[in-house]
């Protein structure tokens, strides 16, 4: 049981895939539902705060590593200073 709430919340923490894989998998492996939307709802969340501090450290630290993919770098870091949205 626990196995397959792990699984849930590692696969609710990945972008891609989030709630909706995870709750489906969950209940699929025998999870109870209010559990499952629990675990889903708390890994999906997590990673938030860590993306929030550290986005900008990465993508000011990887600008120089590939000349070509520097100009798009510095194109986030300037929407994420001005909040403009894509």
């Amino acid at each position: 049981m626990w196995k397959n709430c792990l699984i849930a919340f590692l696969i609710s923490m990945v972008p891609l895939a989030e709630i909706r894989v995870g709750i489906p998998v969950a209940l699929a492996t025998g999870v109870h539902p209010v559990l499952a939307y629990a675990i889903c709802i708390f890994g999906n969340m997590l990673p938030v705060p860590v993306i929030f501090f550290f986005a900008r450290k990465v993508l000011e630290w990887g600008k120089d590593k590939n000349p070509d993919l520097g100009h798009y770098q510095q194109t986030a870091i300037y929407r994420q200073v001005l909040h403009i949205l894509p």
